[in-house]
């Protein structure tokens, strides 16, 4: 299957899933059954890890948490859809966490910044997320980008700056 054609199938399941989620939230059965089909028989693991030139998002078992490696700056689709699928990877983990690796390559673009706060907030809210976790340089070159999006964060998560995955892990031990 080529890299296009299994995005179009990762787009079906995300929109199945969110079928099967409305479905199953308003009771109908049909909706429901056969959201719950698709999305068990074709859509698991369909990708569990998602990667381009701009980012890397992969689920971290051991921590309950999606992670995302930004690597260079991206906005529009490219910024949005590795965003999209850490939110379907964060649905299929109770209570999962949030993690942003932005040591490489991440900038603010005003009409992201907006989706981030239409679209991705509340989706994130919808699966159960407390904490979420920005990984930055020791020299904290990005920190005025940050401030943009950890001030509407915080509303809603529990928003916490980090040097490294090590710092992270040993958060989440000592909750």
């Amino acid at each position: 299957m080529t890299a296009a054609a299994e995005d179009d199938l990762l787009r079906v399941c995300f929109i199945i899933y969110y079928i099967y989620r409305i479905g199953n939230g308003l009771g109908f059965t049909r909706f429901r059954d056969y959201g719950k089909f698709i999305n068990n028989r074709i859509c698991k693991g369909v990708r569990n890890m998602y990667e381009s030139e701009f980012c890397k998002v992969e689920y971290l078992k051991e921590l309950n948490a999606v992670l995302v490696t930004w690597k260079k700056f991206c906005r529009g689709e490219e910024y949005r859809k590795p965003l999209l699928f850490a939110i379907q990877r964060m649905h299929e983990h109770p209570a999962c966490n949030f993690i942003a690796d932005t040591r490489d390559g991440f900038e603010d673009d005003p009409a992201d910044l907006q989706w981030l706060f239409d679209v991705f907030i509340p989706l994130a809210r919808r699966t159960g997320c407390e904490h979420m976790f920005f990984i930055i340089d020791r020299d904290d070159s990005l920190r005025a980008e940050l401030e943009a999006q950890t001030g509407e964060l915080k509303q809603y998560f529990d928003v916490r700056p980090c040097f490294d995955l090590e710092e992270v892990r040993q958060f989440l031990a000592d909750k």
